[in-house]
């Protein structure tokens, strides 16, 4: 706003005026009393201090007064009478400075006021600009004293202090940042009136040269050396270079040959990588006549990790590869060596054909050949002092340990990453000791050496693996083969699982009932049992491999003695007490309540389904068979052939042949059925003794219950064989030979019966040789043969094997009386305890020929057994003078006989195993007696096992497991 300075200019006129006129009226003198005087005015003015710029504007009670630029006083009004009010303020500052009022307020007097002070400085204003590729730290700017520090990655700055006006500024780089250089634009000027943000800060990064030397050029022309698109030709004799553009720090490099000179191979080592804060000067540039690949083939790579190296060219193989080409070309009359620096994981390589000079063609040839490392498997042992412990790892590679090994290493090591699981193949020989391995499974990443086997001795476990059942009612199959039994008087359901092509042996899977009658399966191997004595039917579930506890699904039957289940579920019984055939039906898994579905029998005992749902029904009291059809719903029952005689047994196989046990006929019969239609009844076996059962395997074999045993009828070829014991009436010796068979004299049965063993499992019994009376004993050689004290023909007989078969029964001697034990020895000279006659006989054996029988021992009472040693030493179980006896072997000849032990009642069966070791079977004891022997002498006796009844024979096999004989079963006992 502009001042009125007209106004000033009036006032000042009319003071002077006034005045003036005064003046002219004599002065002093008063005026006249009409004329007043007039009023006294005052001036406002103020002191101006740093004022260097224009445009300084102050208020002034509602008027603006300019000040001069340099200006250092203002006179701002006049004309103020007493007691006026003044108000001085800054309105518009100066260009680039701050002014600020002190005094600028407060009222007139009685004089001038002149102490307003106006004070000018000059204003600061912020310096700073922009930051472009700041990638790394350390950069450090400066505006004279005044630094600042920048932080990596940085696109702005401003200086930490502001610059006053019109001050001078010049912004620099006082430290570059690590491998970068940085400038700066309009950095230098004048401190306008605002602040300067304009100031351009460029960095990048800082290139260094690239280069090294150069060998074998000559005065050759032609090299060019090349770093991506920056390219250099290198003069003839020249040593070394240096590439005409510098690489940023931080950049890569590759200097590679881009042409050689004509008639020679360039190559470049060392020359690649990340640039880093210093001129590179180690490339290598190797000039020579032309160059040629080297290379070769690979064979049984499959890991990766192999490195192979030609000096200073290495070349990482990856995993699969059949061949390679090392990176580098090799000069011609160069020589080369290719050398394994890495072998692959797991693996092991070695490189053949891998050194030689280089020829003018390629070279191919470089053999490199890999295997799969193989590591050790093994640890310590503990406690084992005898012999036969075999370790297997994975199930397989059976590894035989010595006795009182410390150590042990499985004869196969593993592949590199493979898995190792080592288990007890066999345990040592013997009954009483077993090795337990720890720490025994892993994977082998390196040699293993800390599985720990633990030998310790243990009592004995019997298992029974013959004469299994003590009443079989019912047996059925699976369609694995695997037999169940209901054993009626044990009041249990038992197992034998069926595997190469032999039953094992059998596992109790039930028990709690009261005379389980009657089994079925469904198709999910659910097991149900008619229980006669509790009145109900039973579900033993299958899961997971096992059966479970037996479970209640219906009741209120009176002695059901049939059980059959439909392809539904569906559970079908014989309510023998009720005269009914009822249905126990199935519903989403649930059984309901039983419903009659056929009546009008006389005490139904078995019942059986076929694939279309037709029952069959054992119609006992009616001797009759009768079929109740199916479609869709239960007919009237129809009767299946005649003649029947107190059926108690029926079956059906999957071709739909019915099956009877013609109980009280004694014999087992087949209603074969053709073309829709069932014929006149087959007698299949007969002269059993009250069957009470028969039923088919997969294989078409028909098996018969009978009072303590099962009878099986083979059928080979379309049709059926003779009927077969599967279990022993009697037995009264047993036997092993070196494959770990068993050999039983069933005197009961008139048979000599062999039990094959094949990987860890006793089969059926085979029937060897006839004709046979009561037979005692049983021996084997060592090809095969089998030796029988024919008992009850006074004989001993000789079963021939050769082939693979055995031949008819040979006699080899007579003159005994009741002849009992029997053995045979390495030689083949065979012992017999001739009962009767008191004494034991040899028939010796020489130029494959056996002589007469000659005592080589007498004065016996009722000598039962005999057993040779490997020195032919032989024993005696003298049953009646309750001793065991020892007729000694020395120099060819037989001598005075010994006791080496007493306290027996009745002792029957006598065997020594590999170790000298006897053991007796105590009849009358009920026990097995073990008498040890060691350091040539024969301890106390020992007895083994329990629940004995009677014992008859003892065996031990080639791993020094023990057998006996006992009443209709036979145990083995095994550590």
């Amino acid at each position: 706003m502009k001042m009125n300075n007209d106004l000033v200019s009036t006032r000042f006129y009319i003071g002077a005026s006034v005045a003036l006129a005064l003046s002219g009226c004599g002065g002093d003198e008063p005026l006249p009393a009409s004329v007043s005087a007039p009023a006294q005015t005052f001036s406002l003015s103020s002191t101006i201090k740093g004022l260097n710029s224009s445009g300084l504007v102050l208020a002034v009670d509602g008027s603006q007064v300019t000040v001069a630029m340099g200006a250092t006083s203002a006179n701002l009004v006049s004309g103020l009478s007493s007691g006026s009010a003044y108000a001085v303020s800054v309105a518009t500052p100066p260009a680039g400075e701050n002014c600020s009022v002190a005094g600028g307020t407060g009222t007139i007097g009685s004089a001038n006021v002149g102490n307003v002070v106006v004070t000018c400085s000059d204003q600061s204003f912020a310096l700073g600009g922009s930051i472009s590729g700041l990638n790394g730290a350390g950069l450090v700017l400066t505006d004279g004293t005044d630094v600042l520090t920048v932080s990596a990655g940085a696109t702005s700055f401003a200086m930490p202090t502001q610059v006053a006006y019109t001050s001078n500024y010049n912004v620099t780089v006082k430290t570059q940042p690590a491998g970068l250089t940085c400038s700066i634009s309009s950095g230098t000027g004048t401190m306008p009136a605002s602040a300067v943000a304009n100031i351009a800060v460029s960095c990048s990064d800082q290139p260094f040269t690239v280069g090294g030397t150069i060998a074998g050029l000559g005065n050759n022309t032609g090299l060019v050396l090349s770093n991506g698109t920056n390219s250099l030709t290198v003069s003839a004799g020249a040593t070394g270079f240096t590439m005409p553009t510098a690489v940023p720090f931080a950049s890569q490099y590759n200097i590679s040959t881009q042409s050689s000179p004509a008639g020679l191979t360039c190559s470049v080592a060392n020359g690649s990588g990340t640039m880093g804060a210093t001129n590179v000067t180690g490339v290598t540039v190797t000039c020579s006549d032309q160059s040629f690949s080297l290379g070769g083939t690979i064979a049984g790579l499959t890991q990766a990790g192999l490195v192979l190296g030609n000096g200073a060219d290495t070349l990482t193989v990856p995993a699969g590869a059949n061949t390679f080409t090392m990176h580098a070309p090799v000069a011609y009359t160069a020589g080369y060596d290719v050398q394994l620096q890495t072998n692959p994981t797991g693996e092991t390589c070695a490189v053949s054909r891998n050194s030689g000079t280089m020829p003018n063609s390629n070279v191919a040839n470089v053999s490199v050949t890999c295997s799969t490392a193989t590591y050790t498997i093994g640890g310590s042992i503990s406690g084992l002092g005898t012999s036969g412990l075999v370790l297997l790892d994975n199930g397989s590679d059976a590894t035989h340990i010595a006795a009182n090994a410390g150590m042990f290493t499985m004869n196969t090591g593993l592949p590199y990453n493979s898995t190792y699981a080592v288990t007890v193949g066999a345990q040592p020989y013997g009954i009483s000791l077993a090795c337990t391995p720890t720490q025994s499974s892993g994977t082998a990443t390196a040699a293993v050496s800390s599985i720990v086997v633990t030998c310790a001795t243990v009592a004995p476990i019997q298992t029974a693996i013959a004469g299994w059942v003590k009443t079989p009612i019912d047996a059925i199959f699976d369609s694995n083969g695997d037999m169940f039994v209901a054993d009626y008087s044990d009041g249990v359901v038992k197992e034998l699982r069926y595997q190469n092509g032999g039953y094992g042996a059998p596992v109790t899977i039930a028990s709690g009932f009261i005379t389980p009658q009657a089994l079925a399966l469904d198709a999910s191997d659910n097991l149900f049992v008619a229980d006669k004595g509790h009145g109900t039917v039973a579900e033993v579930p299958y899961t997971g491999g096992s059966y479970g506890t037996p479970i209640t699904i219906a009741s209120g039957f009176n002695t059901p003695e049939g059980i059959a289940v439909d392809g539904s579920d569906n559970v079908f019984v014989g309510d023998t007490g009720n005269n009914a055939v009822k249905e126990i039906p199935n519903t989403a898994g649930s059984y309901g309540s039983p419903v009659i579905v056929g009546s009008g029998f006389s005490q139904p005992r078995e019942v059986a389904i076929d694939r279309s749902g037709n029952l069959f029904v054992a119609d006992y009291g009616n001797n009759a068979i009768k079929e109740i059809p199916y479609s869709g719903t239960y007919g009237t029952p129809v009767a299946l052939g005649s003649g029947w005689h107190n059926p108690l047994g029926v079956s059906v196989d999957a071709n739909g042949n019915v099956y009877v046990a013609d109980t009280y006929n004694g014999a087992v019969k087949e209603i074969p059925l053709s073309g829709g239609v069932y014929g006149a009844p087959v007698t299949l076996a007969s002269g059993i003794t009250t069957p009470y059962s028969a039923s088919t395997d997969p294989s078409g074999n028909v098996y018969v219950t009978n009072d303590a045993v099962v009878l099986k009828i083979p059928f080979t070829g379309g049709s059926f064989g003779t009927l077969v014991p599967f279990s022993f009436a009697t037995p009264h010796s047993v036997v092993s030979d070196s494959a770990g068979n068993l050999y039983v004299a069933d005197y009961g049965n008139n048979a000599v019966e062999k039990i094959p063993y094949s990987n860890g499992a006793y089969g059926a019994p085979q029937s060897l040789g006839s004709g046979f009376s009561t037979p005692f004993g049983v021996a084997v050689d060592a090809a095969g043969d089998v030796f029988v004290a024919d008992t009850g023909n006074a004989a001993v007989k000789e079963i021939p094997y050769s082939g693979g078969a055995y031949g008819s029964p040979v006699t080899l001697g007579g003159g005994f009386s009741f002849p009992d034990g029997i053995a045979v020895d390495a030689a083949g000279n065979v012992f017999v305890a001739d009962n009767n006659n008191g004494v034991v006989k040899e028939i010796p054996y020489a130029n494959g020929t056996y002589g007469a029988p000659t005592v080589i021992g007498s004065g016996f009472s009722a000598p039962q057994s005999v057993a040779v040693d490997a020195g032919d030493n032989v024993f005696v179980a003298d049953s009646a003078n309750n001793v065991v006896v020892k007729i000694p072997y020395a120099n060819g000849t037989y001598g005075a006989t010994a006791t080496i032990a007493s306290g027996f009642n009745a002792p029957y069966g006598v065997t020594v195993d590999a170790y000298e070791n006897l053991f007796v079977a105590d009849a009358n004891n009920n026990a097995i007696r073990e008498i040890p022997y060691s350091a040539g002498a024969y301890g106390s006796m020992i007895t083994i096992g329990s629940g004995l009844t009677a014992p008859l024979g003892v065996a031990v096999d080639m791993n020094g497991r023990l057998f006996a004989i006992d009443a209709n079963t036979i145990w083995m006992f095994t550590p």
